[in-house]
């Protein structure tokens, strides 16, 4: 169980979050894609790393403003883009009251990451580290909000992943600090083009991959 908050975004819109582990120094948080939700596997195993290993408090957020607004849904795609980077910017300072002055780690998946993105591009704290699940690379700002992130950052997908392709080219590979992961078989929802199996096996794969980089960016 954890406590529930409520965040402000723009246009007078809230985000909702679940604090886990709310004794835990430091800060993680998670922030989900627009069908994959904090409760589904690569999210929740994210969610109980940061938790059990590190002992950080986690914010696992909802989004509900791009699946149920319908102001937003009719937004054009430039100023979709818009609002996930002003989001991302007015949810941080919030964040940032939560976290104390522990490490900072922010997890975005697919949609997450472009709300990632405009926390990047409003300046992240020193301590922040950065996970960039399932990056959402075509067809939007984010290659460039995470070149400029300057920090350490962990990056997963899947070699069925739409974007898989700017992720093994050379401004994607010359990111400063930043470890890549490639899992091949997995498409962006995280599931295996063999079944439920394989889909476990690419799970725990990402995983011993995060935490491999976690221990040395913590």
């Amino acid at each position: 169980m954890g406590d529930d908050l409520t965040f402000d975004l723009t246009d007078g819109r809230v985000a909702r979050g679940q604090v886990k582990n709310p004794q835990g120094a430091g800060l993680g948080v998670l922030l989900p894609g627009l069908n994959y939700g904090c409760d589904k596997p690569l999210l929740a195993e994210t969610s109980k790393l940061l938790q059990d290993e590190y002992g950080l408090k986690v914010v696992e957020l909802t989004l509900p403003r791009y699946t149920d607004d319908a102001a937003f849904k009719a937004m054009d795609r430039e100023a979709q883009l818009a609002t996930f980077a002003a989001d991302g910017a007015a949810l941080l300072p919030q964040l940032a009251d939560l976290a104390g002055s522990g490490v900072q780690v922010f997890a975005g998946k697919s949609l997450g990451t472009m709300v990632l993105g405009g926390m990047a591009e409003a300046g992240l704290p020193d301590a922040a580290r950065l996970i960039w699940l399932t990056p959402s690379l075509r067809n939007t700002p984010l290659l460039g909000q995470m070149r400029a992130a300057g920090r350490p950052a962990f990056s997963l997908i899947g070699s069925r992943d739409p974007s898989v392709g700017i992720t093994r080219s050379l401004p994607y590979n010359q990111i400063a600090d930043l470890v890549h992961l490639e899992v091949g078989g997995m498409d962006h929802g995280w599931r295996h083009m063999d079944g439920e199996r394989a889909s476990l096996m690419g799970l725990a794969q990402a995983m011993v991959g995060m935490k491999r980089w976690l221990d040395q960016a913590l």
